[in-house]
């Protein structure tokens, strides 16, 4: 993996992950082991995620080859092209930005602000509402994806959004490297 790589999945997993805990911390309750500790049993967690990743991701994949949004989305495919992701990099990145944007979306800014407007703010954060682009329609169906991962979270906790946005991300990134060697 290259010095770039593991720069963007510390960075992701460490300045994020750690925000949120801090901010739950100070905000909702000292007791930061409630956040993986709560919900439905683990197993139940991950099967629900990675199943509710899996489905949206393969949504995500065809939707964003509508001959509309495929040069559009063109930038974000060249960016990752970029990075040279090898298999191992792709999960880093993928377990990373899964479990570090989930504790600050999820954990410290969901229970202030809902499930919507947090899901809204993920998006922009991202890039993608941008109205002045036709990514803004991918980024509309990204606010809704990421709304059913905030619900995931608040029915069965941190693992099931964990897992779900691990999956958007892995299946994604595998799709994206596939169209790259094409």
């Amino acid at each position: 993996m290259s010095k770039v790589v593991h720069l963007i999945g510390w960075a992701t997993l460490l300045g994020f992950g750690l925000s949120g805990l801090l901010l739950y911390y100070f905000f909702l309750s000292d007791d930061i082991l409630r956040v993986f500790l709560d919900g439905s049993n683990y197993p139940t967690q991950l099967l629900y995620g990675l199943a509710y990743g899996l489905v949206s991701a393969v949504f995500i994949s065809y939707f964003t080859q509508i001959p509309f949004l495929k040069k559009d989305c063109q930038r974000y495919t060249d960016m990752i092209k970029g990075l040279n992701l090898t298999p191992v990099a792709i999960f880093f990145l993928s377990l990373c930005a899964g479990v570090g944007e989930e504790l600050f979306f999820r954990v410290a800014l969901q229970p202030h602000w809902g499930i919507g407007i947090t899901s809204v703010i993920f998006v922009a954060i991202h890039g993608y509402l941008n109205p002045k682009r036709p990514v803004f329609l991918y980024g509309l169906v990204m606010v809704i994806v990421v709304a059913g991962i905030g619900w995931l979270y608040e029915k069965h906790g941190f693992w099931s959004a964990a897992s779900a946005h691990f999956m958007i991300d892995f299946y994604l990134f595998q799709f994206i490297s596939k169209q790259i060697s094409e």
